[in-house]
């Protein structure tokens, strides 16, 4: 591999610190919603602070953002009969 295994231990530590550091400055999540990228997009037009982050499967893209937008996220997709929630 390009890496050895020390410097795997090493990025990875680093890795975590930095995602934790960023999560406390600004607090967030994932919300699964069991549609396609093609699905979901339209209802979320408008939707400040979420953003696709996966497309997990055929049936489920994960999205991520901050609270508030992975709130109104849901909000949405529940009223457009697309079944979301948090994880």
């Amino acid at each position: 591999g390009s890496l050895s295994e020390d410097d795997l231990i090493r990025l990875s530590f680093r890795r975590g610190k930095v995602i934790r550091d960023a999560a406390a400055n600004s607090p967030g999540g994932m919300l699964a919603a069991d549609g396609t990228p093609a699905t979901i997009e339209p209802v979320l037009k408008g939707v400040a602070g979420v953003w696709m982050a996966n497309h997990n499967s055929p049936t489920q893209t994960v999205l991520a953002g901050t609270d508030e937008g992975l709130s109104a996220a849901a909000t949405k997709l529940q009223a457009a009969g697309v079944r979301a929630q948090r994880i």
